[in-house]
């Protein structure tokens, strides 16, 4: 099993690697990357898959990390320098974007887009479904979103005072997509279906699956 945290960066580099075979290269952003731990382990992952099967991607994936956060922004800087100046640089290619989830314009677009417990920074139903509406216009036709929230025990033993955002909620969220049928569900993962993903992993999240049409 991959060494990936959150829960859905598991099954990713499977996913990516038969989209490499294209001639443009795989667009991946990381939305609200943080200091950009996770994002360093499933490139990790990325990589040693590449090794593994002993050959290069046809293209380096290009990957976007994303926070507006100044405490960040130096570490995500030396990633970057770090990545784009050593062997990794043929497998990926780092960009660094600074700006706020609400203010991401789809001028570039990504074939996937992962979003990990970021959503309850917004703490309002009008801004969370300002932001999902920026990252699905964000992805190409045939796009994938994969956004998780925090789950409701980290809510209840204290660790967070804001309250979970449950399924419907999420799904209501995006309903107006749903609806006008420019994206699908492809799947949820809560609480309750944990162990359809995964027999044993740590850190877990709720969240969504979805693919723009």
């Amino acid at each position: 099993m991959l060494n990936g945290d959150p829960l859905y960066q598991h099954s990713l580099v499977k996913d990516f690697t038969p989209l490499n075979q294209q001639e443009t290269p795989i667009k991946i952003l990381k939305a609200g990357c943080g200091f950009g731990m996770s994002s360093l382990i499933f490139i990790k992952d990325l990589i040693a898959f590449y090794q593994e099967k002993k050959r290069l991607p046809r293209k380096p994936f290009e990957i976007t990390l994303l926070d507006n956060h100044p405490s960040v922004f130096n570490t995500l800087d030396t990633i970057q320098s770090l990545m784009n100046n050593s062997v990794a640089k043929y497998y990926v290619k780092i960009h660094i974007n600074k700006c706020d989830l609400s203010a991401l314009k789809p001028s570039e677009t990504y074939d996937f887009v992962m979003c990990n417990n970021v959503l309850h920074y917004f703490q309002d139903d009008t801004s969370r479904k300002m932001v999902l509406d920026n990252m699905i216009s964000s992805l190409e036709p045939y796009g994938q979103l994969f956004v998780t929230v925090d789950d409701q025990s980290s809510y209840e033993k204290g660790e967070t005072h804001i309250p979970p955002i449950t399924k419907d909620k999420m799904i209501s969220l995006v309903d107006g997509h749903v609806q006008s049928q420019s994206i699908q569900i492809l799947d949820s993962f809560w609480s309750e279906n944990y162990p359809k993903y995964t027999k044993s992993i740590g850190a877990l999240s709720n969240g969504l699956h979805i693919l723009k049409k």
